[in-house]
């Protein structure tokens, strides 16, 4: 299902996706193959923290770029 939304994302000029999800980060990387111009980061929470936390968490020191969300 992952792959079915990235890879038209990738097709519009997106280089760079992050997924955050609990626990099922290293599941998710195995099972997720985006084309090669698409960069794909996984984060993996420890603990919960809401849908805010993994936005804060995905755009990372990248205050002024585009978050597409």
């Amino acid at each position: 299902m992952l792959e079915q939304l990235l890879v038209p994302v990738a097709n519009q000029g997106i280089k760079q996706a992050v997924i955050c999800s609990s626990n099922d980060g290293p599941l998710l990387q195995q099972s997720v193959k985006a084309n090669d111009c698409l960069e794909v980061k996984f984060i993996g929470e420890q603990l919960p923290v809401c849908t805010t936390g993994a936005i804060r968490d995905a755009a990372g020191d990248e205050a002024d770029g585009l978050l597409l969300v």
